[in-house]
Parts: structure tokens; sequence; C-alpha cells
């Protein structure tokens, strides 16, 4: 819940006097409960009509479970006519404590801590959730406290309206607070954030895939991870508003700071976290050379790469038309490729062996570029292997299509065919290509430059371009839009 400064207001009930702390923005929602308060201090009461409980509060130990009610007969909430159980219980310096609540209905958890002292009949409202996990059969509420000094507390356990009435189970069960800012691999750490974020230091001293987990029920987590090259924030990556960060570290330390949404909205989150760091140790084989990007060499030997972060990028030149594998494999990772170059952008997850990936493609000569990555963003890297083969095109470099002709054919994964027009008059002509398998593409070029092209000027999906043409050579290329492939129907009429 937000924090803000405290304010003060006194209550004189019958010779007894008190003084309550609480926030001008919380002050409405936890009236009844301040009323609550004084009987528990000692004040009398006013009498609270017909209905209203005389229960007393609840003495409870670290480590207890009990059962309670919210009855017709609890204590009533005057400020929405809700009804509410208390419960004290003590803590020393620096003691963490969770507290839940779990029934059939969503219940508000409303924690004060009461001074001795100089400062004893002051009360503070330190902490107060409505939010609850779980369906309609089972809600459970939790709230958490690192108690700054030795103090007595009392919890109103309430119903958010009348209408709330049923057994609870309550628990409050000690915590483990982590001691110093220092994490490694294996780290199992609970915390408390106070309103400001937390920085610890990440020691990593194998290289390998680490996944790190930030887990709240009491505020939407934030991780931040810098250092070595690396710079990543992750907000929901991991159940619910959890965040999970999972990448390829290197040994090193590493800066891992924990936030919350509502820091960065302004107001200041609070409450107990939990952050695991789980590593898997990669070992780069002895005498391997790693090529994190850069040039590749057709018809060689694989490269070894090491996915770091998101991605890794390459560059070939291919020198004449060719039928083009690119094969990416690894056992750390599912793999994913993207091919993009001069008029095609091909994308494969699976096309390999297992999860490895593999695009098997026309290309025409020009400069492509390989995008090894991964096909599930919350996975962390590790190694893989990337090669390129050539081979001969699987058909002609042109064929020749004459006015009134039409022509079936088939594309390959990614391909363009090509086909030769002569036009003797001028006119008018009309070019169709079709297919129920692939989005046509269609293109008219003279002497190597674009005339015309269309998409889906045709049926459906299907391509059509209608052109006024001088005599002369002009060449068609028929493909298929996002590489699609399969058979087609190629045409050429005059208008």
């Amino acid at each position: 819940m937000p924090w803000h400064k405290p304010m003060a207001f006194s209550h004189i009930d019958q010779g007894c006097s008190m003084i309550v702390r609480t926030t001008a923005r919380h002050a409405a929602s936890v009236c009844a409960c301040v009323v609550l308060m004084l009987s528990a201090a000692g004040c009398q009461r006013q009498p609270t009509g017909t209905g209203a409980g005389t229960d007393k509060e609840i003495k409870l130990n670290v480590g207890d479970q009990v059962k309670g009610e919210i009855t017709s007969g609890s204590r009533v909430n005057f400020s929405d006519g809700s009804r509410s159980a208390l419960y004290a219980f003590e803590l020393t310096e620096n003691q963490a404590v969770a507290i839940e609540a779990t029934g059939a209905f969503c219940g508000r958890l409303t924690l004060f801590s009461q001074a001795s002292g100089e400062k004893r009949g002051t009360i503070d409202l330190v902490r107060s959730r409505v939010e609850c996990d779980g369906d309609d059969s089972r809600r459970s509420n939790v709230v958490t406290l690192l108690s700054p000094a030795r103090a007595r507390y009392t919890l109103a356990v309430s119903g958010q309206n009348p209408s709330d009435y049923g057994p609870f189970t309550l628990s409050l069960k000690p915590v483990t607070i982590h001691q110093g800012d220092v994490l490694e691999p294996g780290a199992d750490i609970h915390d408390m954030m106070a309103g400001e974020r937390k920085t610890y230091q990440l020691r990593i001293k194998q290289s390998g895939r680490c996944q790190l987990d930030m887990r709240s029920s009491e505020f939407d987590a934030v991780l931040a991870l810098e250092g070595n090259g690396i710079s990543q924030k992750n907000d929901d990556g991991g159940e619910g508003t959890n965040a999970r960060i999972a990448t390829f570290l290197e040994p090193g330390t590493y800066r891992l700071k924990a936030d919350s949404v509502e820091e960065s909205r302004g107001d200041r989150a609070a409450g107990l976290y939990r952050i695991q760091v789980a590593c898997n140790e990669v070992a780069i084989p002895t005498g391997t050379r790693l090529q994190d990007g850069g040039d590749l060499q057709l018809d060689a030997a694989p490269i070894t790469g090491l996915l770091r972060n998101e991605s890794a990028q390459y560059r070939f030149t291919l020198p004449t038309r060719a039928l083009v594998t690119v094969d990416m494999k690894s056992g750390d990772f599912d793999a994913k490729l993207e091919l993009t170059g001069p008029g095609i952008g091909l994308w494969d997850d699976d096309g390999g062996d297992s999860s490895d990936a593999r695009i098997v493609t026309v290309l025409e000569p020009g400069t492509y570029t390989v995008t090894a990555t991964k096909y599930k963003s919350d996975e962390s890297g590790g190694l893989f292997t990337l090669g390129i083969a050539t081979a001969p095109p699987p058909s002609p470099d042109r064929q020749r299509l004459y006015s009134g002709e039409s022509r079936q054919a088939s594309l390959v994964p990614g391909g363009k065919d090509r086909y030769g027009l002569s036009v003797a008059a001028a006119g008018r002509y009309v070019i169709d290509m079709t297919s129920r398998n692939l989005d046509s593409y269609l293109y008219l070029l003279r002497d190597g430059a674009v005339v015309e092209e269309d998409d889906d000027g045709g049926d459906s999906s299907n391509a059509r371009l209608g052109v006024d043409l001088e005599p002369g050579d002009y060449e068609i290329v028929a493909t298929g839009l996002g590489g699609g492939h399969g058979p087609y129907r190629i045409a050429v009429r005059a208008e």
C-alpha cells in the first residue's frame, strides 16, 4: 500500500484519552477500526446498537494458526457496516512475520502498532490491505511486517461489506529476512520492501544460463539487471505480477535491483518479496572459437555462437541465384531463425530436427542478414551452431510467356519464378497470378527496373497487374508474400 506522512487526531471517551495516527488518505477507511482500537486499549465504548459484539482481542504468538469467524455479533465498522475481529501479538526488534487470513470471503487486514513508555496511548496505522488471491470458495489475503523495534501490534480482520460473514483461518508465520546485499547462483532469499528499491550484488563465477525471479503477493514486482554489457528490466515475466529475467551470464559482478511498479508511479510499495537465482553452468568445449556476429562463409563448416541476450546477427553475400539452406542447432534453447534481404523476409522455429531451426529458399544475388535468436523470449541463452549451404536453383532462371497464354507452376519456399515477356504491339495488358496455397505477389521489370508490382489486385489474395506497355522485352517475377510456396497459375492477356 502507499505510505504517506501520518496525521494525528485524538479521541476522548469518558475520561479516556488516546491519539490515533493515520494518514489523510486512509483516515476514512480506518475510522471504524479506530473505534475498535479504543476498546482494545481499555477505553469505554459507546453503545453500538443491536447485534454489536463485545468480544475482546485474541492473543497470538508467532507460529500460531487459529480459527476465527465473522458473525452478526462481531464488532461493527460504522463507516460501511462490515464487522471485525481483533487479534494482538508482540514482536521483537527486526523480527519479521507474514500474516495470512484465508476464508470464503475476501477479508480486509488492518494492522496497528501500540506505543509504550512516554508515548503510551498512541496508535499508529501500519498497514491496510484488501487484495486477495484464490477463487470464490477460498480467498487469501497476506500482509507482512518487519518490526523496527520491540512493539505490540493489533490486527483487525474485517469484511469489506456488511454481507461478508463466515469462518476464516489466521496464521502468524515467522519470516527470515536476508542480511547483506550479495547474491550468488542458488540464492533463495526473503526481504522487505519499505518504500524504496533495493540493490544487490550478483556474483557469477561460471558462464551459464540464469533465471532470476522476484515474487510478491503484496505489490507488483520489478527486476533490473545491469553490468558486463547486460541491461535488462522485467515487470510481469513471471507468474501474475511477478518479475523474471532469463539470460546468459558470464563470470563477473552484476547489479540486481528489486523494485515495484508502484514506486515508478510515485507511490511507496511495502511488503515481503522473494528472490531466487537459478543458474545452469555451460562449459565451452576446449578449442572452440566463438563467433557472436559478423560475416558467414557459404558452404563452410558451421560456426559456434553463444547467445547471451535476445539475438545475434550475421551477414552473407550470395554471388549468384541459388537454393540456400540455413541451419541453426542448439541443445540449450529452442532455436529460431530470421532471414532478411532483397525482397525477402522469412523465419523458422522447428524446421530442423527437434527444436532446431532451418530455412530453405531460393535467393537472388545480394547481401542477406541472418538473425539467430530464441523462440521463447523468457528462455535463457546458450551455445548454438549456424551454417549455410548452397545448391543450384531447382528451376531455370527464365521461362517465356506469351500474351493469351496461362501456365501452372509451383514455388519453393521463399522462391521467385521469372518469366520473359515480349510485347509486339503497344496496348494494355493484364497479368494474373492466382493460388489457393499462397498470397501471390507480382513484379514487372524492364531493363532490371521495377515498372509495376501488386499483391492483392485480384480476387482474395491473388495478384493482378493492369499496365499500359510499349513494344519491347519485359520480365515478370512471381513470388509468394512472406516466403509463401506451393502451386499457382500465371496468365497474360491483352485487353
